[in-house]
């Protein structure tokens, strides 16, 4: 009875320290505007205006170009956008409904990876995992966003909650597999990963349990031929069945080096000091290290690490190029740490129980207040972008169509067909502007990687008569595109 009263108070205790946790990084965005950098929320809420409209799913503005696969795809995965499209239908220009809907994602998520570790590593752990969790979201301003991630996250961990919990694998935990599954292809194709991991998962359990399984892969595969193939979703994976050996190995090693920045990311930047965090992280890669070891030897068939690897082994070989897609991951990543944490405190009978939450708390301490100003002036609040806008309305042209740096994004805010901009020959650019019949191009010293600012500069320098320059307006350069 002392032990279970304990038990309690502890989860109790546990659970309050989350809520303050989540109150305060709740507060601290609330009067955040979309962050600057990430196009894909301006198409995820032109897909969802267009359903509320009326209008074909794929009717928002959005120009693609093959020429840059990595903006896009045509279209995206319609679970965000019908998610929101209530919250929207009453949102102000904050867009507060909205953010509360994910809100109500990220909640879900972290409740979700609770049940998965407390069974495992006792309250404190999980308490811990999901207090570096919210660390992380505040320091990735990810409540800032109106992304698919959260609720993506959330239907992942349903799924690992579903496979890896304690006993018989009954219908109803087949049956939230695979509904829980279902809904992640909705929301990301990076849910792909669940199948290597059920397929390798179904050889590691009893045969009776296989036709279980068969169904649920079953319905996955159907969902996902839904989304990739009843609109064009997978239009940015094309671009990949024609690569050479030698762009798949580039692909490999970008890609590589993009998780090294999400693994560090998940770690957090606490301290002012370059140096201070470079020491942390590496003592945090350590105890990771040795936390993994620990929880594979102690639960080899889990179908949870089988996700995790074959996750990591498609973000290397997919197209992914974005720390958003360890997100799903985070919570392992830190689950592992404090993990291995728990192993050295095991040697030292001294420490308390709760001493792995009282370290994701310091952490979470230092790193919240660092990181919690918005990283860059909003795109649609800055006053260089209002005056391009205002430029581009001012002309006599019937039909305005652009190509800028964050396409999507500009034509959520301004209803202006746009096209993002690309790496090609002048020769090829120019041919693409009047193919997608482009009359103003935006250029801009924020927003544009180096590859496409070289491509475009070449392109304005070799091909002068195309261009007329209309004006510099702060960071962004204003064209008329010759027609």
């Amino acid at each position: 009875m002392i032990v279970d009263d304990r038990t309690d108070r502890d989860e109790r205790m546990g659970w309050a320290i989350i809520v303050i946790a989540l109150l305060v990084v709740a507060i601290a965005h609330a009067g955040h505007g979309l962050p600057f950098d990430w196009d894909d929320q301006g198409q995820y809420l032109s897909h969802a205006r267009a359903l509320l409209d009326g209008r074909a799913y794929t009717d928002i503005g959005f120009i693609y170009t093959n020429y840059n696969n990595y903006i896009g795809p045509v279209a995206e995965p319609p679970g965000l956008p019908v998610l929101i499209a209530p919250a929207l239908a009453v949102s102000g220009a904050d867009l507060m409904p909205v953010r509360a809907t994910l809100l109500a994602m990220l909640m879900l998520f972290l409740w979700f990876a609770w049940r998965v570790i407390a069974p495992r590593a006792g309250h404190w752990t999980a308490t811990a995992v999901v207090v570096m969790t919210l660390a992380f979201t505040s320091e990735q301003h990810i409540l800032d966003g109106v992304m698919s991630e959260l609720p993506f996250c959330a239907a992942i961990w349903c799924v690992l909650v579903a496979a890896d919990s304690d006993g018989e694998l009954t219908r109803g935990r087949l049956v939230a597999m695979a509904i829980a599954g279902a809904l992640a292809f909705t929301f990301r194709m990076a849910a792909l990963a669940l199948f290597p991991a059920i397929g390798l998962w179904l050889l590691l359990r009893p045969r009776r349990e296989w036709p279980g399984l068969v169904a649920v892969t079953l319905v996955w595969a159907v969902a996902a031929a839904l989304v990739m193939f009843a609109l064009p979703t997978s239009s940015a994976l094309i671009a990949e069945t024609k690569l050479s050996a030698g762009q798949v190995l580039f692909d490999l090693s970008e890609n590589a080096r993009i998780i090294q920045r999400s693994v560090l990311g998940g770690f957090l930047y606490p301290f002012g000091s370059n140096m201070a965090n470079n020491v942390l992280h590496i003592i945090q890669l350590l105890l990771t290290a040795l936390g993994s070891w620990s929880l594979f030897r102690a639960g080899p068939r889990r179908f949870t690490w089988l996700f995790a690897v074959s996750y990591i082994v498609m973000l290397l070989v997919l197209p992914t190029r974005s720390t958003r897609y360890w997100w799903p991951l985070i919570p392992l990543q830190a689950f592992a740490m404090f993990e291995g944490l728990t192993v050295l405190f095991r040697r030292l009978p001294a420490v308390p129980r709760w001493a792995p939450a009282g370290v994701a708390v310091l952490l979470f301490a230092f790193a919240v207040p660092r990181h919690v100003r918005e990283p860059a002036t909003p795109f649609r609040e800055r006053r260089d972008m209002d005056q391009v806008i205002a430029a581009v309305r001012s002309s006599p042209d019937q039909e305005w169509r652009v190509a800028i740096f964050n396409p999507r994004l500009f034509t959520w805010h301004t209803g202006i067909p746009a096209m993002g901009l690309f790496n090609a020959t002048p020769e090829e650019t120019i041919a693409e502007l009047r193919d997608k019949r482009i009359s103003y191009l935006i250029r801009a010293s924020v927003g544009e990687s180096g590859d496409v600012a070289r491509s475009m500069n070449r392109t304005i320098a070799e091909q002068p008569g195309e261009f007329t320059l209309i004006g510099t307006f702060g960071e962004l350069t204003l064209f008329r595109v010759a027609p």
